[in-house]
């Protein structure tokens, strides 16, 4: 027996089999992360599709060379204020900033479908105290809005911009001139509906083995 041959053969195939399970563990990681994406498509109201699919990232992979037999992957929560991590689980949506949530009506986002411009953003409305009312104190921000904290079905507040060409009389400021941007809402409570974990797992059932098979066969001939 050539022992020298056989210990060469023993190598050869040794690093074969390491080569290709890290390279069978990527191609699954990536099949995983293409799904997830897809998948918050149809869960989900996506406005920022680009955004939303880097938030589903692969920080590192199967690498051999840094002897790291697996793939990690997940939600990038580098981002201010993401919350997509608790759809796969479920939580409380706590206000980041008082005592409630500053919900974007349609007119905020210009449609249902659109994006708040950076000009309607919260922050940019700059509110500032204006006077007390029987509900508590109102606010005046930028481009004619302003906070009233009780209206009607809005007992929680709302965020008014008025017109350009409104009139100052009050009826026809209510009537014609006054659309809500902000609505005030508590705490809310977000449903477990992304289901990454197990799209997760069944990406890598589906995918590995035929990968490795391939890539390990291939390589050994």
């Amino acid at each position: 027996m050539n022992v020298d041959s056989l210990v060469k053969s023993s190598t050869r195939y040794q690093k074969n089999l390491a080569f290709s399970t890290a390279q069978a563990i990527n191609t699954a990681g990536k099949e995983a992360q293409r799904r997830i994406r897809a998948h918050m498509r149809q869960v989900m109201h996506i406005r920022k599709n680009t955004f939303m699919d880097r938030l589903i990232k692969i920080f590192t992979f199967a690498s051999v060379g840094s002897n790291r037999p697996f793939l990690e992957m997940g939600i990038d929560n580098s981002f201010e204020r993401v919350l997509l991590g608790m759809f796969e689980t479920g939580g409380t949506r706590v206000p980041f900033v008082g005592a409630n949530v500053a919900v974007p009506t349609s007119v905020a986002r210009g449609g249902r479908s659109g994006t708040i411009p950076g000009n309607y953003q919260f922050s940019a409305l700059g509110l500032q105290p204006d006077k007390m009312t029987k509900h508590g104190m109102a606010y005046k921000g930028a481009q004619r809005t302003f906070y009233l904290p009780g209206t009607g079905r809005f007992h929680l507040g709302t965020v008014f911009i008025r017109d350009a060409t409104s009139r100052r009389s009050r009826k026809t400021v209510i009537q014609a001139g006054i659309r809500p941007l902000y609505v005030m809402r508590p705490a809310q409570q977000l449903r477990a509906i992304l289901d990454f974990i197990e799209i997760s797992e069944q990406a890598f059932n589906d995918v590995f083995r035929e990968e490795f098979y391939r890539r390990f066969y291939r390589i050994a001939q």
